[in-house]
């Protein structure tokens, strides 16, 4: 740390940051929005629709070298149409009588719009100059470069369940569940270009472009091009198995195994795509209520085994920030 060229402009001491904007801001706009609906057959069965809409807007200004170091900017929007839409449908049982049950199935969709922009000051920094709408550009002896990108980033999540309870005696009760899951996620970059310096503003010295083509949308303008498209699909089973007994009021043991996942994914401006992450849990255990509930004890044991366990890294060669699939 003491070698890096930020060291100077730090504030020396462990997690305290020196960042040189002080108007380094986060807005977001949020509205959310559900509906269900039921409707009661004669014979006891329930129909049910649960339907959700979230709408998001992220505006971000940041500091990334999180120093007092006038060296990069980063301007970034999410959104304006960020938004999550689900819709679940449901059959459930009526719920008297030895055994009741649910299915259903659901569908997920998420579609997000992603634009930055990265001002970066060679070789070394100045102090902040503040423009006039308050915006802060880096401005390096050696100039600025300007780089800007877009991207489009789409989650598809279906689902169909199935849930049984059956007390099959007075003192036992086995619960069976079981989910199909099917994921479906892209990413979509556009073009990073060189926007200019910013109207009214003749602070930077942009440097002149080296590498990329020209823009066929843009004259005048160089483009370096990510990766266009990147995907993932995957389709994970998941499901429950849950014995309960309950020998005396007030004293329930069980045992269960159960699977878990987390949905594969990509990262944006990259062909990183990585696997579903999947867990599963073996777990028994003991509650007790006595003396009026008065006294109530829980006892447990479990053990998780994960596979395809997903961990944040670094790409060290392009310095962003990736995800991996550990072995099981």
């Amino acid at each position: 740390v003491c070698n890096s060229l930020f060291y100077p402009y730090s504030s020396h001491q462990p997690f305290v940051l020196t960042d040189n904007v002080a108007l380094q801001t986060e807005a977001t706009y949020m509205n959310r929005y559900s509906m269900e609906l039921r409707n009661t057959l004669p014979n006891g069965i329930v129909l049910r629709s649960l339907s959700g809409f979230q709408y998001n807007n992220q505006t971000q200004v940041q500091d990334p070298d999180d120093s007092s170091a006038n060296q990069q900017l980063e301007y970034k929007n999410v959104g304006p149409e960020d938004n999550y839409l689900s819709q679940e449908f449901n059959i459930i049982s009526p719920t008297t009588g030895p055994l009741t049950w649910i299915a259903g199935a659901s569908l997920y969709y998420r579609d997000t719009d992603v634009e930055t922009t990265n001002y970066i000051a060679y070789p070394s920094y100045s102090p902040s100059v503040v423009t006039p709408p308050g915006d802060y550009y880096p401005v390096g002896p050696g100039g600025t470069t300007i780089t800007y990108g877009a991207s489009d980033s789409v989650q598809r999540t279906v689902g169909v369940f199935g849930n049984l309870d059956w007390q099959f005696t007075r003192t036992l009760q086995l619960e069976v569940g079981a989910r199909g899951n099917w994921d479906s996620n892209y990413s979509v970059g556009q073009p990073n270009f060189r926007p200019g310096v910013p109207p009214g503003y003749s602070g930077v010295r942009e440097i002149p472009v080296t590498t990329g083509k020209p823009c066929p949308d843009r004259p005048g303008y160089s483009c370096v091009y990510t990766p266009d498209v990147a995907q993932q699909t995957d389709s994970v089973p998941t499901g429950k198995i849950d014995l309960n007994w309950t020998p005396l009021p007030g004293q329930f043991f069980y045992v269960f195994w159960a699977r878990g996942y987390k949905s594969g994914g990509v990262i944006v401006n990259t062909d990183n795509g990585f696997k579903p992450e999947k867990v599963d849990d073996y777990e028994l255990g003991w509650k007790s209520n006595a003396f009026n509930h008065h006294l109530q004890t829980s006892i447990g044991g479990y053990w998780m085994q994960y596979h395809d366990m997903q961990l944040p890294a670094l790409n060290i060669l392009t310095g962003g920030n990736l995800t991996t699939n550990l072995s099981s």
